[in-house]
Formats: C-alpha cells, sequence, structure tokens
C-alpha cells in the first residue's frame, strides 16, 4: 500500500519501515525525524480474506465438469443412433447432467478457477463431508477409466449398443457389493476381478464366462459358508447327491450359494444342506406385469378368460409376456438344491411367491437400477441369510427328509392294497417304508386267544433274552405281527393303539387271566386290535429281514410295513 494511508502495525510492517528501499527523506518538523530519518514509499501488508478459491474447491469443480463432459458424449452418441430401445438411458442420462450442470452453476463455483495440481494429501477431501464423496467417486470413475475391459466387445462391438449385457454387468457389480457387505469374503474382490496385463504396465478385468467369490458369515450360532457366481454353469448330471441340471444344462447370471460351514461343499450338494438362489437381469423389461402378466385376484371370470386367450396369441407370436416366470420355474425345478429364482429389472415394484409360508422356497422379481438403490435386494439377501440359519424350518425339515429318500433307491415294491388315511383320521397314511411293524413272538393257541380277548401284548422287562430294547423304531410301531414256532407267522396284522407302551405287574396280568405262570416281574404292555384292513393276508416269516435266530429266535424286533407287504405270500 501507498504510505500516506493509515494502518494496523505489525512485525512484519515494522520491518519494512526500517528496511525496505526506496524511501523517502522526513522534514525535520515530522514528528518521526528525531526517530527514523526516512520512510519506505510503499510497504505490503498481509490480511486475511475469505476466498472460495481453494484446491480443495478447484479440485470439486473440475471432477464436476469431467462427469458433465463424459454424460454429455454418452448422450450425443445415443442421439445419433436414435435408438427408441435407448430412450429410457438416454432420459436417466439427460436428468443426471442437468443435475450436476446445476450444481455447477452455484455461486461458489463462480470465482474458483482451473486447477493446477491433485490435492490428493489434503485431509479436506480425504475427510470433509462432501469433498470425500466427491472425490472417492472420481477414483473410482478415473480408475474405471483406466481399466482394460475386454467385455465391453460384448457391449460395444461392431458399432453396436447391446445396453441389456451392460445392464447384466451393473447388475453384477451391484451385487457383489450387497455380497461384501454381508459377508467376509475370503480374499478382496478387487483381487479376483483385476489382473495386470501382459506388460505389467496396466489394469484389465479378468476375462470368462464364470466368476466365483467365496466367502462366510458368521453373524449367527450356525455359520455359513458362501459362493457368489456370475455365469456359473450347472450341467445335467443324472447323480441326485451332486451338483447340476437332473434334465438340461442350465446356466443363470448370478447364484448366491449357502450351505453350513462344517460340511463340505461337495458334502452339502449330497447331504440336501445346499441352497442355491438364482438371479437373473433383464433391462427390458420396466413393468411387473411385462415379467409375470397381470395378478390373477385382480381379473374376474370373464378377465382371467381373456388374458389366457391373450397368452395364447402371443406364445403364438413368439412374445410370450410369462417366459420370464417360467424360466425362473425352470431354474427352480431343474437345478438341484436350489430353493429361489428371481428377476432383476429396472422397474419400481418388488413380486415374491412363497411356496409354503416361508422366504424359500420361492419365486418373484426385484426392482433394481441406477439411482434407485438395492435396499430391496439386499434385505432380502439378509432375510435368506438368517432363513438358512434358522434350524426348525419347514425347508430344513424337507431338505432333511429328500437327502434320507435319495440316500438309497426304494428296497421293495408294494403293489398290494394298502389303506389311504390313517386310522380315525381324515390324514394321508404314512408311506409304508416310514411306517414300523413290531415282530413279537406268540408262544401258544391259548396266548394268541388271551391277546385277542383282552387286546393287550406284553414284552418281559429284564437283561435276559427274549427283553424288549425302547429304540425309537418300537415305540413308534403302529401295527403287531405274531409269529411262532417252525417260522410260523399267525395271518393279518394287530393294530398297536397306545402312543407306547405302559408297565403291568406280574400280578396284574395274572389278573387278567394271562395264561401260565408269567416268569418276569414287570412287563412292557401294548393295547392292539385287529386291522381288518389286512384280513385275509398271510406271510412268509423267512423272508423278513433283521430277524434274529438261533436262541434269540423269540426276541422282538421292528421291521418297517413295506418289508412286511413284500413278504405276503401269494
Amino acid at each position: 500500500m501507498a504510505f500516506r494511508r493509515g494502518f494496523r502495525p505489525d512485525a512484519r510492517a515494522v520491518c519494512q519501515l526500517a528496511r525496505a528501499p526506496r524511501r523517502s527523506s522526513l522534514l525535520e518538523a515530522h514528528p518521526l525525524a528525531k526517530v527514523i530519518a526516512s520512510l519506505p514509499e510503499r510497504i505490503s501488508l498481509f490480511r486475511n480474506i475469505q476466498s472460495e478459491d481453494t484446491p480443495e474447491n478447484r479440485f470439486i469443480k473440475f471432477a464436476l465438469q469431467t462427469f458433465v463432459s463424459f454424460l454429455n458424449r454418452m448422450r450425443l452418441k445415443l442421439e445419433e443412433v436414435d435408438s427408441v430401445a435407448d430412450a429410457r438411458l438416454r432420459n436417466e442420462i439427460a436428468t443426471l447432467e442437468n443435475q450436476l450442470e446445476t450444481a455447477l452453476m452455484a455461486d461458489v463455483f463462480r470465482h474458483v478457477s482451473e486447477p493446477d495440481r491433485l490435492p490428493s494429501g489434503s485431509t479436506v477431501l480425504q475427510r470433509k463431508e462432501g469433498y470425500r464423496e466427491v472425490y472417492q467417486a472420481w477414483l473410482r470413475f478415473d480408475m474405471a477409466a483406466r481399466l482394460v475391459w475386454h467385455g465391453g466387445d460384448d457391449v460395444y462391438g461392431a458399432g453396436q449398443r447391446d445396453v441389456a449385457t451392460l445392464y447384466e454387468y451393473w447388475v453384477f457389480f451391484k451385487l457383489l457389493d450387497i455380497v461384501t457387505r454381508v459377508f467376509k469374503l475370503e480374499k478382496p474382490a478387487v483381487q479376483t476381478l483385476i489382473e495386470e496385463t501382459a506388460d505389467s504396465f496396466g489394469l484389465k478385468l479378468k476375462t470368462g464366462e464364470h466368476l466365483a467369490f467365496a466367502g462366510i458369515f458368521l453373524g449367527s450360532a450356525r455359520p455359513l459358508s458362501m459362493r457368489f457366481s456370475y455365469n456359473r454353469s450347472f450341467v445335467q448330471n443324472r447323480e441326485p447327491g451332486k451338483s447340476g441340471s437332473w434334465t438340461e444344462r442350465m446356466r443363470p447370471d448370478y447364484t448366491l450359494s449357502l450351505w453350513p460351514s462344517d460340511f463340505d461343499e461337495r458334502v452339502a450338494e449330497a447331504q440336501e444342506l445346499m441352497v442355491h438362489v438364482h438371479f437373473d437381469a433383464k433391462y427390458r423389461i420396466d413393468n411387473i406385469e411385462q415379467i409375470f402378466g397381470k395378478d390373477d385376484a385382480d381379473l374376474d371370470d370373464a378377465g382371467r378368460e381373456r388374458d389366457l386367450n391373450s397368452e395364447k396369441q402371443e406364445q403364438r407370436e413368439g412374445r410370450y409376456k410369462r417366459a420370464d416366470l417360467l424360466k425362473m420355474h425352470a431354474y427352480h425345478d431343474a437345478i438341484r438344491r436350489t430353493h429361489g429364482a428371481y428377476v432383476l429389472y429396472p422397474g419400481d415394484k418388488t413380486k415374491q411367491w412363497e411356496g409354503y409360508r416361508e422366504i424359500l422356497p420361492g419365486i418373484g422379481a426385484f426392482p433394481i437400477k441406477p439411482g434407485n438403490g438395492d435396499q430391496a435386494v439386499e434385505q432380502f439377501i439378509r432375510e435368506i441369510v438368517a432363513h438358512t440359519c434358522d434350524r426348525a424350518t419347514a425347508r430344513e425339515r424337507q431338505s432333511y427328509h429328500t437327502y434320507r429318500v435319495q440316500e438309497a433307491p426304494a428296497a421293495y415294491r408294494v403293489m398290494d392294497a394298502f389303506p389311504e388315511r390313517a386310522t380315525g383320521s381324515l390324514s394321508r397314511h404314512l408311506p409304508p417304508a416310514e411306517t414300523f411293524v413290531l415282530v413279537g413272538w406268540n408262544k401258544s393257541d391259548e396266548h394268541l386267544k388271551w391277546i385277542l380277548r383282552e387286546k393287550l401284548y406284553n414284552f418281559r422287562m429284564d437283561a435276559r433274552a427274549g427283553s424288549l430294547r425302547l429304540e425309537p423304531e418300537i415305540t413308534a410301531a403302529q401295527y403287531l405281527l405274531l409269529h411262532g414256532e417252525g417260522a410260523r407267522a399267525e395271518s393279518g396284522l394287530l393294530r398297536i393303539t397306545s402312543k407306547g407302551p405302559r408297565v403291568l405287574s406280574k400280578d396284574a396280568l395274572k389278573r387278567k387271566g394271562y395264561p401260565g405262570e408269567p416268569s418276569g416281574d414287570f412287563y412292557l404292555v401294548f393295547d392292539i386290535e385287529l386291522a381288518n384292513e389286512f384280513d385275509g393276508f398271510s406271510w412268509d416269516y423267512t423272508k423278513l429281514p433283521n430277524r434274529p435266530g438261533g436262541r434269540q429266535s423269540a426276541a422282538p424286533f421292528a421291521v418297517t410295513l413295506d418289508a412286511v407287504l413284500a413278504a405276503a405270500r401269494s
């Protein structure tokens, strides 16, 4: 400043008064003449003023301008082609471009100049809210621009723009992001996805049809192993205990596989502990009715008839709207251990069908698109994980029985007449292979008459041969088969009417007229009655499996009803 105006002195100003060049002599009448002979013509003063032209603001402006420029190029390229299929993408780009341009018109950027360096070490960019998010977005954008992506040839090769394939890739990265938040991956996803180029000077996305990411879930008392796969093929496999399809080869876009960590993946498949959930990306769909058609609950009888006729016409014309629904059913029914199949589409509505009363098994669709978030899909995956950790679900019981049934083929054929309903009930009868028959000793005709008259059958309670061991098959038995000397089996069967045996003493049996002298002090007694549905059946006792021989021939044992029916005499 010129030295004609007043100022507030500080240490730097005082130094300049004493040492600055280009000085003017003071008049002898000047009050300072006795202290200093001359003063500088000018001195520099420093003061703090607020300015938006900081390195951090320069970078933010640069980043937003970079995004706008990129979006502008995308929009112009799409407008050159003027494809109807890309109309939605052009609208989304234009909306985002307008939002960024509006942000750049803010007052804060009017006096911000162009950046001269990247302030990567700035704590403001790294930590301050708002700055941090823009900085991280720009880093991801810049890294993506540096990657060599051979898969881009599938999208943009030969002048084409396969937006559906691009959407499929985008959904993959969104699902991978969700999986990374829910599970602990064995190694970071970037190590699986990115590798060096041949010259070691660049990076590229790994190529190949199948990508898989392994991890674990530890947020429950039941730890789960996980595998998230992209383009996993399930080849035809006729062996029930192995992974694959039991019809033809299937390849969903994305597969989430869960199984208990205590089991190897191969063993989990064999024992029906594996849970596969598949997802397919469908960009061409933006309305839930395009996937599944109209909901029957929203139509009257006439409307349902018209809708069915319309579907038949669409089938003949090759544009069947429920084709994606049928594909989800194909995944669910053909790929072994599949408990869910879902469409991911850029719409707004979620649709779920539950096979029973639980989240799995199920089929449906979830919306996922840029700007709409992935909360619905992430919440669904977390619910699947919680369901798989639950040991008391109906799906868990069903998978256990499926494993037991498929573990070995049926040992017997049952072609004889057999009751369809349980006695005294409208419920279906247990399968013969799961219905147990207790085989007991009949020592004489007098003993048989007492059994039929008193509707009781007794087993001795002690450690001697012929005593009964209360195994689960014994206590769950529904029928009683009697046999005697010479491998002879009594005709028909007796139905056990009690829910389990009761204990009677030797004296109690004698009061009921038991023939002869009971040899034990206490007996297990079953209540029985004639099973009329087996009247006329006779049995070949020698064909029964697991029957004891020698001195143990009178010992009680249990067999399944299908084995007994297989021993029926013709």
